[in-house]
């Protein structure tokens, strides 16, 4: 409240962290949980706020993401990544978008990194 001195912090990871948001598994980490959807990495929600929510929004964020993306990328450039046994199991031929196949990949640094 203005003129009381106080200073309110949110805390984001009980908004992150909500079943009621995000499911019974909303505490674990899946990694394809926003595959599919029209949500991108740096958009904002009132369940998902890791950049700050409305006029409080990071103006930076679309560039953190890209940062994010840059270090990805120049990670892989220095890896092999194959297949353990070099195949894998469709396991449900009839929907391959959104149930993964079983498989194993493997990451093996390069001796000499393409970057």
């Amino acid at each position: 409240p203005t003129g009381t001195g106080s200073f309110v912090i949110p805390f984001a990871t009980l908004s992150h962290e909500n079943s009621k948001n995000w499911g019974e598994d909303a505490k674990i980490f899946v990694s394809d949980r926003w595959v599919g959807t029209d949500r991108t990495a740096a958009s904002v929600s009132a369940g998902y706020w890791p950049f700050g929510l409305g006029r409080y929004a990071c103006p930076g964020r679309f560039l953190a993401v890209a940062e994010i993306k840059l270090v990805v990328l120049n990670i892989l450039s220095r890896v092999d990544i194959f297949l353990q046994g070099g195949k894998y199991e469709v396991v449900d031929p009839l929907n391959t978008v959104a149930v993964p196949p079983k498989g194993q990949l493997l990451i093996k640094p390069l001796e000499k990194p393409l970057l």
